[in-house]
């Protein structure tokens, strides 16, 4: 996906958002960038997918930081992202073991989604 989206003009637009916001205040690039991580995993989508389309289109340099503190941003999006999406394989496996589940009602069906407390 990240590859795709490389020249696109949606692609350049994230990229210019990024590095404005980076230029601007790079906390709030910062926080930015894990709450798109986290919003995108929590509609049910792996975190790889989102961070590989956001690295591919981060260049260290350009957003004034190093590959070592952009590279700890994107694990620690990642990191929380898993613990708080529903549709994570570890979560789904422990709500199944204690029996918690939760439900979202859409149309005539139920879709489980399961989320451990």
């Amino acid at each position: 996906m990240g590859f795709s989206m490389q020249g696109t003009s949606l692609g350049n637009g994230i990229k210019r958002a990024m590095e404005g916001l980076a230029h601007h205040l790079f906390l709030l690039f910062a926080i930015s960038v894990v709450l798109i991580i986290i919003a995108v995993t929590v509609v049910g989508i792996h975190p790889m997918v989102i961070v590989t389309a956001l690295v591919i289109q981060m260049n260290a340099h350009e957003l004034g930081t190093t590959n070592h503190v952009l590279a700890v941003l994107l694990m620690l999006g990642w990191s929380i992202s898993s613990v708080l999406s529903p549709v994570n394989p570890l979560n789904m496996l422990v709500s199944r073991l204690s029996g918690v589940t939760t439900e979202l009602r859409r149309g005539s069906g139920t879709t489980e989604f399961t989320q451990p407390l």
